[in-house]
């Protein structure tokens, strides 16, 4: 069953857009009002700060884990050779 505001909108609407938007809040790739409304409605809604907090330690979790790890050698010297014939031709 739909939850409806004061305004009657309907408040999984409201939970849509924020989930949609939530990967870019967590990279903070949002505008600055949408920020405040992400923020706003994670504050407000049990559902979506709960899909926020499990997202943010997801990302810091993996974050943490491939900050541990250095590239081959080999690799790197595959890609700067890559990155050479691209700019040099």
């Amino acid at each position: 069953m739909e939850q409806f505001t004061k305004n009657n909108e309907c408040e999984m609407c409201e939970c849509e857009e924020c989930l949609q938007m939530l990967e870019l809040f967590l990279d903070n790739e949002t505008t600055l009002e949408q920020k405040n409304q992400v923020k706003f409605h994670i504050e407000n809604c049990e559902h979506c700060k709960s899909c926020y907090e499990a997202e943010h330690q997801l990302k810091n979790t993996i974050k943490e884990q491939g900050s541990n790890k250095k590239c081959p050698s080999e690799i790197m010297k595959c890609i700067q050779n890559k990155i050479k014939e691209m700019v040099f031709g």
